[in-house]
């Protein structure tokens, strides 16, 4: 028959290591999770950045096909593909 104080000390310890093993695993995934949350608003920053710069290249090319079309160096109907 096992030794019932050596069976709860190793239950005590058992419960001490599990709750260490908790409280690094819950530090470490906070720790990823809070990295991750810098590196999903650093993507969402550069998508952003990179949306306005199209948007306004976008724009850009608008009012310069509006200038040369007003010019009448290019005809809108060539650039869209209607002309033949």
């Amino acid at each position: 028959m096992p030794n019932s104080k050596k069976m709860l000390n190793d239950l005590n310890f058992d419960h001490q290591i599990k709750k260490m093993v908790d409280r690094d695993l819950l530090e470490f995934v906070s720790i990823q999770v809070y990295e991750l949350k810098g590196e999903m608003q650093t993507i969402k920053d550069c998508v952003k950045l990179n949306t306005d710069r199209i948007w306004k290249n976008r724009i850009t090319l608008i009012t310069l096909i509006a200038v040369l079309a007003g010019l009448g160096i290019i005809e809108l109907k060539t650039i869209f593909g209607l002309g033949g």
